[in-house]
């Protein structure tokens, strides 16, 4: 970037900036403050009955009698039979005899159902072009958009007309049989085809839900009865006639800011696909074969440069290999450990971990090669100090022509490390474990009050500098990690009867992904590789920032040091977190997620006092990891306009500490999946470019080590 491009950059940054949070506050916040004339509710869930076997009664028909304009599906308790409650009128079918059985009062209980109460609907003629499931759901997805409806939420929907098939079913389930398959679903009971007729379908809608009340990979969930009214349940499959008619509840139109919240889910969806996947995975799959594995044939010699056997304080940089690594490991060790796992496994079931161990160990020669990069290609700022990361290594080993490379990668870490996640999650903990207890929690108010004490606490530490940063983590990081093994371990402990079929469901699931995706494995991979990214952050670009600043003039060195990372991260403590919520079952409750998922396993494990040892060790691992962020966006601000104006990012980095606390977990989770996924393009690219470079100083390294005896 030329003088008068910086010139003129620098001029705008911090109003840029500004309007820039401003944007993120307003359209993070907005779902949070928009109110939709319906509500979907739900008791029970799918896999409540298909993992655990529980058929017991989760909701009583009995209180939804004098509720208006109520829409409703589910299944009876037990799982002897379907509800439909169209507009407050029951329409519950069973078998009896081989025939079906038909109920019209509130008499039954429900192992599930999910409910709305809709006033008024708008009718929408469904082109003749939709035909089958598949063209259904992915107009009724449109459709809510267009018409108002954010289909981040669960919504109702109606559907009128003809059919040209409908495959349905009744369960009866057989009592004993403990063994749930979709399949089994299906067949166990009465089932057959209605062909030809008029029929009513009440369907909910979610891509958010799965498991707990849509099935498989869909986003539908659809009960009907037809015309006669002689028949009606579970919709396996549908071919639809000309004319039907979609009906939608009538809600708020959705505002420009909610219109950026879908923009981004449905961005993070798309740029999590399988040519990232290839890039991240497939990436370290060729650096684990073309190092021969070297790193973790030498697995002992970095942890003995970690403990500082080689350390030379004379050598270029400003902290030590420790420090270096424990920095790195306050941003990574954190949230993403905690709640991150509570999010895998809730979205992708227990074999998601098992993907996340493989991205580690993939991950662990990932780092080699580009923290190893980082140090080797270690470039100067504007004021002459020496730095480091993906941004240096594009333009000091690929070339000035490769420095839009760089650029990239600068811009989109800059809001890839927003403190955002750290700050609603630590945010919803002290609120679930303090607050809502002693009954001191005020909503919304609390929020913000929680988020300006942080963003002051974290403004005290991060205005010091990496030097004062690093040496907070270094003496921080240890105690967490101790705080959170012990206690995990005695939770494994008290559960070791579990342990084993824990683990076994890890393994199992991994390959059949039937837990929660309903035998989707591709999307369990994905699932795997996203959090564990978030986790260990290998291949992301962020940890070679820092770790670049190692006093060493032996990039190898760093770069061992550095692959001990994903390995204490995801290989330790993220299955320490996974064992915990495995073992209690509290994976398998409905209606919570993320930090609220672990919480309630140590509270289950540790009566009284589980929910305290978690608080704590979430509180050092959130303000550790908040005290070290800030230092990677500033230094790709520096890389941009120079390190003079670049102290401003740390305005916008405490301000969104207050964003995070208030905002949307959901608009969170896919803002840095999506940021995290554009810094690993300009990253993996680099390292995957000059890693023949790597090669030859790894070669160098070990020769050299060998002939002054120390290997």
């Amino acid at each position: 970037m030329n003088y008068k491009l910086r010139s003129i950059v620098g001029k705008f940054d911090i109003k840029i900036g500004l309007l820039m949070f401003a944007m993120f506050l307003l359209s993070s916040c907005s779902q949070n403050s928009e109110e939709s004339l319906f509500e979907v509710n739900h008791k029970g869930a799918l896999k409540n009955f298909m993992v655990r076997g529980d058929l017991s009664a989760k909701a009583d028909l009995a209180s939804y009698e004098n509720l208006n304009n109520l829409y409703a599906l589910g299944a009876i308790e037990h799982l002897k039979g379907e509800i439909q409650i169209f507009d407050g009128t029951p329409f519950i079918t069973s078998e009896e005899g081989n025939i079906i059985a038909i109920d019209s009062t509130y008499s039954k209980k429900a192992t599930l159902l999910v409910s709305a109460s809709v006033k008024d609907w708008q009718s929408i003629s469904v082109p003749e072009s939709i035909i089958t499931y598949v063209d259904l759901e992915e107009f009724i997805g449109k459709a809510a958009v267009e018409n108002g409806i954010d289909r981040n939420k669960p919504f109702p929907f109606l559907l009128e007309g003809g059919v040209k098939m409908l495959n349905w079913h009744i369960i009866n389930w057989v009592e004993g049989d403990s063994v749930h398959t979709h399949i089994k679903h299906k067949t166990t009971g009465l089932n057959g085809v209605v062909k030809n007729e008029d029929i009513k379908v009440l369907g909910f809608y979610s891509n958010a839900h799965h498991t707990i009340f849509t099935h498989h990979t869909t986003n539908m969930h659809l009960h009907f009865r037809d015309k006669k009214q002689s028949v009606g349940g579970h919709v396996d499959d549908i071919i639809l006639e000309k004319g039907m008619i979609l009906k939608l509840p009538i809600s708020q139109p959705i505002g420009v800011f909610q219109q950026i919240h879908n923009a981004v889910v449905a961005y993070a969806n798309w740029i999590w696909g399988l040519p990232l996947l290839i890039l991240l995975m497939g990436g370290g799959l060729f650096f684990v074969f073309y190092s021969r594995f070297i790193p973790f044939r030498y697995f002992f010699h970095a942890i003995n440069i970690l403990r500082g056997k080689y350390d030379n304080p004379d050598e270029e940089g400003e902290i030590t290999h420790y420090e270096a690594l424990s920095t790195a490991l306050a941003a990574t060790v954190g949230m993403g450990n905690v709640s991150g796992v509570a999010v895998a496994i809730t979205m992708g079931g227990p074999g998601a971990i098992f993907w996340m161990w493989v991205s580690a160990v993939i991950g662990m020669v990932t780092k080699y090669f580009t923290i190893t990069l980082a140090v080797m290609f270690r470039g100067k700022d504007d004021a002459g100090v020496v730095q480091g990361g993906p941004m240096y290594v594009i333009q000091e080993g690929m070339g000035k022509k490769w420095r839009p490379l760089g650029v990239f990668f600068s811009l989109t870490a800059m809001v890839g490390v927003l403190p955002i996640f750290q700050a609603n999650q630590l945010t919803k903990v002290i609120r679930d474990v303090i607050l809502v207890p002693n009954g001191l929690d005020q909503g919304v108010t609390s929020q913000w009050i929680i988020g300006i004490t942080l963003m002051v606490v974290v403004s005290f530490v991060i205005f010091g500098g990496i030097k004062r940063i690093a040496k907070i983590a270094g003496k921080l990081v240890p105690l967490m990690v101790v705080v959170y093994f012990f206690s995990v371990l005695y939770i494994i402990v008290v559960n070791f009867d579990v342990v084993p079929s824990s683990l076994a469901l890890i393994f199992t699931d991994a390959f059949t992904a039937e837990s929660v995706l309903g035998g989707a494995v591709g999307s369990i991979i994905i699932i795997g590789a996203k959090r564990a990214a978030f986790s260990n952050e290998a291949g992301i670009g962020t940890a070679p920032m820092v770790q670049a600043q190692a006093k060493t003039n032996e990039p190898v060195r760093e770069g061992l040091v550095g692959m001990l990372g994903p390995a204490i991260d995801t290989l330790v403590v993220c299955t320490l977190t996974a064992l915990a919520i495995l073992v209690t079952g509290t994976w398998q409750e409905s209606g919570i997620d993320g930090i609220t998922v672990t919480v309630h396993a140590f509270d289950k494990a540790i009566p009284y006092v589980g929910s305290y040892l978690l608080f704590l060790a979430v509180l050092i691992f959130a303000i550790t990891s908040l005290f070290s962020l800030s230092y990677y966006g500033e230094k790709s601000l520096a890389f941009l306009i120079g390190t003079k104006k670049a102290r401003y990012y740390k305005i916008v980095y405490v301000l969104s500490i207050v964003l995070g606390a208030v905002a949307s977990l959901n608009f969170i989770i896919n803002v840095i999946d999506s940021f995290y996924a554009m810094m690993a393009i300009p990253t993996m690219i680099s390292a995957l470019w000059l890693s023949p470079k790597v090669m030859k100083e790894t070669k160098k390294y070990f020769a050299k080590m060998k002939e002054k005896g120390i290997l």
